[in-house]
């Protein structure tokens, strides 16, 4: 019952999505990504877990802030039996098309995951809370649980993926923090 509650909440939020204008999605791109860079300032030099957006994600500059931190990119190995996501260091000329048509770092030595300090996940949908709504496969909610985990994270996404509530299963793990553009301005 819950995964289909998920399933068709995934439709409706993308189908949203894709009717988002283009100077709406850089306006809100553009205030969330204002508010990372000042976080990661704020933090000296930390080692930073970003995603390369897909086309219905919040779209981050991950050369700006690549310019003020250590990035690191996820890989995810989609035979695997069980989601195996690791993080590889970021470099804007060592990206490939990997798994699910998202770019990848090519490197081959894996960030520990004790070593990431901020990690930035995206998401369908988002609660205030934490709660979110991933695309189905499970790799954020396995790395999130792994042993050393221990880094601070904030889920990013448009205005109209923070919903009130999310379908919810044990295995779900949520973000310590969820920023829209909507949020920051209330904060003004």
């Amino acid at each position: 019952m819950i995964f289909e509650s998920k399933k068709a909440l995934r439709r409706t939020i993308k189908a949203q999505t894709a009717t988002l204008p283009a100077d709406e999605r850089e306006r809100q791109a553009s205030l969330v990504g204002s508010y990372l860079r000042d976080k990661i300032r704020q933090m000296g030099n930390p080692t930073v877990a970003l995603f390369s957006p897909l086309s219905d994600e919040l779209p981050l500059d991950i050369a700006a802030l690549s310019k003020l931190c250590r990035v690191v990119l996820p890989k995810v190995d989609a035979t695997a039996d069980i989601p195996l996501m690791e993080f590889y260091p970021y470099s804007t000329d060592s990206l490939t098309v990997g798994a699910y048509g998202i770019s990848e770092p090519t490197s081959q030595s894996p960030i520990l995951p004790e070593d990431i300090d901020l990690a930035i996940i995206p998401g369908v949908a988002f609660t205030l809370e934490g709660h979110r709504l991933g695309r189905g496969k499970g790799f954020y909610d396995s790395y999130l649980s792994r042993s050393g985990f221990r880094a601070e994270t904030i889920g990013v996404c448009f205005d109209h993926q923070l919903l009130n509530t999310l379908p919810v299963e044990p295995h779900d793990r949520r973000v310590k923090k969820v920023v829209t553009a909507s949020i920051l301005e209330q904060k003004d």
